[in-house]
């Protein structure tokens, strides 16, 4: 009997400790919300809000304005470095070319352009390396060296000549976009082409994106450079390296859905607008040209979101508002601010005064792209 009550007693212990183990997992916890895109983002020129989330809200004003400065020096605005990330249900109105959609800001929507399967980069100085070459588009250079047979590994180059830097075949898998804009990669990528309407920066490591984005972009800057022939070519800096995943300074541009590209500018300050993206101001914007590119974007129906200044998408406004109808004009803008405001094609973002963000929509069937 005395052997059995000690049983007894051990079994009563080990049952106790396994309650102090599991009840602390039987509390029920408050649920908490974490959607940071509820947060609002008041804006410096007329007080409307962003529905996009407010990035380092624990930085004191100072300090912001000090980043600002010394980001400014070589053509990076501090808020384009922070994290632009929207996560919207995708449009389920399918643009078709020719027809008035939606999906294309109530307006007949574009046939985008065929992209060559073969994508050449003109050298831009004598005495280019194949080394020099594969780090300005930010491949290996023996892959380079495959894609042109006729050199080797110590050719060297001069201004003018043709190299290939990509090429593809009807075995090539199309690009793949995974993940989100801001936490994301890419596969079989494609690199921004040369083109009518643009010029691309001589470093092209961070100038690939999906098949989504550069039809659109090459289709959008050939219409508009037939529309205006002699207008100044539009300013494109990053899109995505060739495989996606973090890209210094941006927080976004991971998938090949995002392109930071400048604005249409009068004809005094074009020639800096080579240089840099130039930050726009009522005397040097060329709103008919700006405007033009914002409608021809609309019009791919591959846009999700086009961030922008609100400084800037005043003066947009004033220029295309008369000319638009009522549901076009609460499509395009989020100022003045309405119902539909936080779905509007643009929006504004701090410190986008001298280009544009463009984030596409995700290529169709590619579900695992957010």
């Amino acid at each position: 009997m005395h052997i059995q009550n000690r049983r007894m007693h051990r079994l009563g212990l080990f049952i106790a400790a396994l309650l102090l183990c599991f009840v602390p997992f039987a509390i029920e916890a408050k649920p908490i919300s974490l959607d940071a895109t509820q947060s609002p983002l008041s804006s410096a020129h007329d007080g409307t809000r962003s529905e996009t989330a407010q990035p380092h809200s624990t930085q004191t004003a100072a300090t912001l304005q000090a980043t600002h400065r010394n980001d400014a020096k070589i053509g990076v605005d501090h808020m384009d470095i922070d994290d632009i990330d929207t996560d919207e249900a995708p449009s389920t109105d399918k643009p078709v070319a020719g027809q008035t959609s939606p999906a294309c800001g109530f307006m007949k929507c574009l046939a985008l352009l065929p992209l060559d399967d073969v994508t050449e980069y003109t050298v831009a100085s004598d005495g280019a390396s194949v080394r020099s070459l594969a780090s300005h588009w930010g491949i290996r250079p023996k892959n380079l060296l495959s894609l042109n047979p006729n050199l080797d590994e110590n050719s060297i180059l001069n201004k003018g000549d043709k190299v290939v830097v990509n090429s593809r075949s009807s075995s090539t898998p199309a690009p793949i976009s995974r993940g989100r804009a801001n936490k994301g990669r890419m596969y079989h990528s494609r690199p921004m082409p040369e083109g009518a309407g643009f010029f691309l920066r001589d470093h092209r490591p961070n100038s690939w994106g999906n098949d989504t984005t550069i039809r659109a972009l090459v289709t959008v800057f050939a219409n508009y450079a037939q529309a205006f022939p002699t207008a100044p070519a539009i300013n494109v800096g990053d899109l995505s390296k060739q495989n996606g995943g973090k890209l210094k300074p941006h927080k976004s541009h991971q998938s090949g859905r995002d392109v930071d590209f400048g604005f249409a500018h009068t004809a005094a300050t074009a020639q800096s607008a080579k240089q840099h993206f130039t930050r726009a101001s009522r005397s040097n914007l060329d709103v008919e040209k700006t405007w033009f590119l914002v409608e021809q974007l609309a019009r791919t129906g591959s846009v999700q979101v086009i961030y922008v200044d609100n400084a800037v998408q005043k003066l947009l406004y004033q220029y295309a508002a008369p000319k638009l109808t009522p549901e076009q004009r609460e499509y395009f803008f989020s100022i003045p601010r309405h119902s539909n405001s936080s779905s509007a094609l643009l929006r504004h973002w701090p410190g986008h005064k001298n280009h544009f963000h463009v984030r596409f929509k995700c290529p169709d069937g590619q579900y695992n792209c957010k």
